[in-house]
């Protein structure tokens, strides 16, 4: 299971964890599908940060442009270090087949 991270950004207490609801929220900030060849571009790592942000929270209150316009190093150093934790969890929990790995124990 991938654990959630609480973090403080721009003042504000959010859990980042990177499933597939980040995947699918990537996907409708940016229009495209997710891959990781894309994040070589700035706007591309920022959408993967809010969208780890909003599939995440509930009730967040941080736009988009707010985001990009008043996060600080500070907080995008944060966001990029839960984030890049939580995928590299999820890609732990992952099979080189794309099925989900199952716990100790399980039955294959």
């Amino acid at each position: 299971m991938i654990q959630k991270r609480k973090i403080t950004i721009m003042g504000k207490d959010v859990d980042i964890a990177y499933n597939m609801a980040t995947q699918i929220a990537y996907e409708e900030i940016t229009g495209k599908a997710f891959d990781t060849e894309s994040l070589n571009k700035a706007s591309n790592m920022m959408a993967l940060y809010y969208a780890c942000i909003v599939a995440n929270n509930e009730s967040i209150d941080i736009s988009f442009d707010q985001l990009l316009a008043e996060a600080d190093a500070h907080d995008i150093k944060v966001l990029r270090e839960a984030v890049i934790e939580s995928f590299t969890d999820w890609c732990k929990s992952i099979d080189v087949d794309g099925k989900k790995k199952k716990g100790k124990g399980s039955k294959n």
